[in-house]
């Protein structure tokens, strides 16, 4: 079975907009949230500019999981070009505050094919780090997509840095 995974995109499906001729808004899960986090670069002052956004899922097989940070390969080139060595990703922690998880932009992978914009990075999340995977399960795939007669027009919801507003404390990805 094909999987697709589309980066920075969830799709949601419904069965129609409105429910007894009320409109339904989409409301994005904070399960779903949970699985985002942001890119940051450091700057001279030791403050922190996000860059992008990555999101962390998890493969299963029979005998492992595998558990990966996911970007743009953009978001990491862009940090390259500036001379930077360091990936800084940004996480909410359970107690409340900000974390950091520093990797090195060498440790980034790229699709052989250079028209492919994804980048990953094996990662683990600790327990206390207040994020989630988002599980493969989850992938729209071939017999998804048949099943519910998803096409173009439908609704999606897209989880990213559309703007350059992050937390000081906390950090929340737009929706």
């Amino acid at each position: 079975m094909v999987k697709y995974l589309f980066l920075g995109i969830t799709y949601i499906l419904f069965s129609d907009t409105f429910i007894n001729n009320k409109l339904i808004f989409m409301k994005v899960q904070d399960k779903i949230k949970k699985c985002v986090a942001f890119v940051a670069l450091q700057l001279a002052d030791r403050s922190f500019l996000s860059v992008g956004t990555v999101f962390f899922i998890i493969r299963n097989s029979k005998a492992n999981k595998y558990t990966y940070a996911v970007t743009a390969k953009h978001v990491i080139e862009g940090i390259k070009n500036k001379g930077l060595d360091k990936v800084i990703i940004r996480l909410n922690m359970k107690d409340g505050t900000l974390g950091i998880a520093e990797t090195k932009v060498t440790e980034w992978i790229y699709h052989n094919d250079s028209n492919i914009d994804i980048a990953i990075l094996p990662f683990q999340i600790y327990e206390t780090v207040d994020h989630n995977y988002y599980p493969e399960t989850w992938f729209l795939s071939d017999t998804i997509i048949q099943e519910n007669e998803i096409d173009v027009g439908d609704e999606i919801f897209v989880t990213g840095l559309f703007s350059y507003h992050q937390g000081k404390k906390k950090e929340f990805a737009n929706n």
